[in-house]
Parts: structure tokens; C-alpha cells; sequence
């Protein structure tokens, strides 16, 4: 991981995401009054995100902002499999859905595209006070 400090009251940092696993997820899908069930398997993700903490502030937790980008390309691979057969054997198959996500990475959050959240919002009252916001989206 790599953590940034600046005279900016901010702290960035860069840390590697790897995560890998062999799920049991199970997708029922109904279609022509048939109703199979695809599991996908061999999951594995790894990403190297960019979050900044800013502005930094004496009260808990400390920062009043969150901004999370990805530096570059996260590396998606799973197997699909439909009764028990490997879908992702069929020859073309396995092409077709890495171009098919690497369209869809198209519209993801690289730099300098940020997601940005915030956790206090201010109250006018004789003096300000911050409220922590939860939201659940």
C-alpha cells in the first residue's frame, strides 16, 4: 500500500485489492418455461483503487470526505456453470464475455473520474456543528 501526505489536509492512498475464492452463487434464471440454474464459480477479482481522505478535521473519524477512483483496469475472471457443465469451455465463449466486460469497464470509475461521498453536512445554528449522514444506496 502506498499512503500520500500533502500540505493539502489530506491523506491519499493506494492499496492492491486481490481477492480470489470459489463461491457457490446461484442465479435461477426463467426463460421458454424452462427455469435452469447457472452457478458461477472460480471468482476472482484484483484492483488497485486510489482513495482520498480530505479534508482532515479534529473530530472523529478525522475526515469529511471520501474519494475512490481506480488507477487502472481491474482484472475480473469467473467460470459459469449451467447443470453442472462448464460454459465457459465452449470454444468463442470465454472470448466473448472478456470483450463484453471490457466494454462495460468502459464506463467504470478510472482517473480522473471520482466517486465521491461525504460524511458530515453542516448546520447553521450559533455555531456549526457537524452531523454525521448515513445513507444506504
Amino acid at each position: 500500500m502506498k499512503v500520500y501526505t500533502t500540505d493539502e489536509k489530506e491523506i491519499i492512498m493506494e492499496p492492491s485489492f486481490k481477492w480470489a475464492a470459489n463461491p457457490n452463487i446461484l442465479v435461477g434464471i426463467k426463460a421458454f418455461g424452462l427455469r435452469p440454474t447457472v452457478q458461477v464459480v472460480d471468482l476472482q477479482v484484483f484492483a488497485s483503487p486510489r482513495i482520498t481522505l480530505k479534508p482532515l478535521v479534529p473530530t472523529f473519524p478525522c475526515f469529511c470526505k471520501i474519494l475512490v477512483s481506480l488507477m487502472e483496469k481491474p482484472h475480473v475472471d469467473f467460470g459459469v456453470k449451467l447443470g453442472g457443465a462448464d460454459l465457459m469451455s465452449i470454444p468463442g465463449l470465454y472470448g466473448f464475455v472478456q470483450v463484453l466486460y471490457f466494454f462495460l469497464e468502459l464506463i467504470t470509475v478510472f482517473v480522473p473520474v471520482v466517486c465521491q461521498k461525504s460524511l458530515f453536512q453542516s448546520i447553521s445554528l450559533k455555531f456549526a456543528i457537524s452531523v454525521p449522514v448515513v445513507s444506504l444506496s
